[in-house]
This record gives C-alpha cells, structure tokens and sequence, in this order.
C-alpha cells in the first residue's frame, strides 16, 4: 500500500442545464484541489478486487466568476480503481460522494438570480476519469468530470449547480510501501440478496414561503453481488410528495386537473461496494405517475451512499433527479436478507 498526498490547479465551465440558469451557462470557476489518496497496487488487492484502486479523501475549492454563485468548498470521499493500464501510466475512474458549502445562496433582497441553490450547505457528488504518468517520487496527474452539488429541493429555488472540471497536478509519495492486509469483508453479502427500506425527505416550494412537507416513501430491491467491488439490483419504489401537490394545484395550466402527487417506479442500478461503503447509481421510470411531465418526466436517476451497519442494517442518503434537476434528496434506513446464507441455513438443518 502506497499513501500519496496530491495538489491540483482546476479550471470548471458551469452547464446552463435549465432555462432558469442560462445566465450562468460557460461562467467558468478557478479553483484547487487536494488529495490524500491510498493505493493498492499489491498482488492481495488485486485478488480481493480483480484491480488495483485508490481510495480517500478530496478537499476542493471552486470560485465562480459570477458573483451571484459565490465560492464553493466541497469535502468528498472517493474510490478510484484502474480502468486501463498503459505502460507506467494508468487511467482511473473516480467516484466521489460527500458535501460541500457555498458561500451565495439565493436571497430575494440580494441575490435573486441565483436559482440554483439556496442553503449554505448541500450534498456533493463528483464522476471523472484521472490519467496518471509516473515521475521521481510520484505522479503528474490530470483529470476530468463532472461535479453536481444540490440540496433535493429541501430549500427552494434549488435548480442544482452542475460544473465540468479540469485540472492538472502532481500526487507525491508519502513515505515508502508498506504492507497492509485487506480489511476482513465486513458488509457480510455474497451471491443473491434483497433489501427492504423506509425513505423521508424534507421540501420546500419557491411560491410557498414558510412551508415545508414530508416526504414518505418505500423501496424494495433484488440484487447480486458479482464480486467484492461491483453487485447489480432492480426494484421498485413508492412515495408521497405534497410539495408536488401544491405546485401543480397552483400552476395556471395544470391547476384544475386534479392530479395525484404518488409516484411509484421501477430501477435497475449498479453498486460501487467499498467495506461498508456503497456508490449507487440507479436508472429508473414511472409506473404510477400522473403529475405532467412539465413537474417530472417518465425517466429519472438515483445516485446514492450509504453505509452497512451491523452486517444489515443499511443507511445511507439518496438523490432522484430529473437528469437534469435535482427532484428529491431523502434520508433512508433499510435491512438486507442475504440468500446465500438462507440457504446454507437450510441445508446444514
């Protein structure tokens, strides 16, 4: 095992994904980055995931050249497995998951163009690729992706901030290899498993100053874990958003149609596994929806992280956006049934 300590320069261009933030689309941000990184490069890494990966901990921070969006400090976790090995150099895939603060939210006194976000804090999640070439005592590096920072419309406006990033840098060694033993599995599932969980989400709607609903809502979901890094699932949903409710009774086209704000859906994703750690990434449309498309269309994403407690219990945070705009960001607990270990069960009786 390797630590490293990398520091980046990084140039972004905001995406104008919505109308309503088409003003800040090709504003740019310059900004810094800071890695501290471990990697498994050993022959008991590869045997554990198939390929060798970094995993830690990313410190950026971004300045927009719009006043209105501020400065942004995000503080992430990441995993990082090699996709392509070229000669000493190799290519990395990075997922990242975590939160950031802002520094210039919305406000309807000061800063009333700003509808992409409206709290100081929200969550953050980034997806790149990072090229690496070995020099003395490191590597130069250069990365690109995308960052997402978003608060699920628990305050509104909140359109989202969606910002491609660049950059170019230099990760060092940090002392010399050591050796490490690949932590024991810890989140206890092989083979086939089902997941079972209860949702809530807090929001707000931009035309209702003081009001806040909850959102109630269940998952169910059937998997397989394909190895220690990667599993697949499809399932389904079901949730109750009164905020829906109230947009659509008070839009000036939709407001007399008397449509139901529930929603059920059915997903297919995939599973990042780390320990005790998972990235989702789920894509998904609606079975039961008869809000117009104009409030969400037929087809959605997840993104999520969560953590396993007590070999089932599982907790973690999950994003559905309209691909483009952010729609909910709920809290979720739920417990896992392991179908390997049911049936070992039953045949040593």
């Amino acid at each position: 095992m390797q630590w490293l300590l990398g520091a980046s320069l990084a140039e972004s261009v905001v995406w104008g994904h919505d109308k309503t933030l088409s003003q800040f689309g090709g504003s740019r941000a310059k900004g810094f980055q800071l890695d501290i990184q471990r990697k498994r490069v050993d022959a008991e890494a590869s045997s554990y995931a198939g390929i060798s990966y970094s995993s830690g901990f990313s410190f950026q921070v971004f300045q927009f050249d719009s006043a209105a969006l501020g400065t942004t400090v995000n503080a992430l976790y990441f995993i990082e497995p090699v996709i392509a090995q070229i000669g000493k150099s190799s290519l990395r895939l990075r997922a990242a998951g975590g939160f950031n603060y802002a520094t210039n939210p919305f406000n309807r006194q000061s800063n009333r163009t700003n509808t992409a976000y409206s709290l100081h804090t929200s969550g953050c999640l980034t997806m790149g690729l990072t090229f690496d070439f070995p020099v003395r005592g490191g590597n130069l590096i250069a990365y690109s992706g995308m960052n997402h920072f978003s608060n699920g419309n628990s305050k509104n406006p909140n359109y989202g901030l969606n910002y491609f990033q660049f950059s170019v840098g230099y990760e060092g060694n940090l002392g010399r290899p050591v050796k490490s033993a690949i932590q024991s599995y810890q989140n206890g599932y092989r083979g086939y498993y089902a997941e079972i969980y209860g949702q809530y989400a807090n929001k707000t709607h931009q035309d209702a100053q003081g009001k806040r609903w909850s959102v109630l809502g269940g998952t169910f979901l059937v998997g397989r874990r394909l190895s220690n890094l990667h599993a697949v699932y499809l399932g389904g949903e079901w949730f109750s958003d009164p905020s829906l409710r109230f947009a659509m009774d008070n839009h000036p086209i939709y407001g007399t149609g008397n449509f139901s704000h529930r929603l059920a859906g059915v997903f297919i994703g995939h599973d990042f596994v780390f320990h005790r750690m998972r990235f989702s990434t789920a894509l998904g449309t609606y079975v039961f929806k008869e809000a117009p498309n104009f409030f969400t269309g037929p087809f959605y994403q997840r993104w999520g992280v969560d953590f396993t407690f007590f070999k089932k219990v599982v907790a973690g945070i999950n994003l559905n956006t309209n691909f483009q705009k952010a729609f909910v960001l709920d809290v979720r607990l739920g417990y896992r049934v392991d179908f390997q270990k049911l049936a070992k069960a039953k045949q040593s009786r």
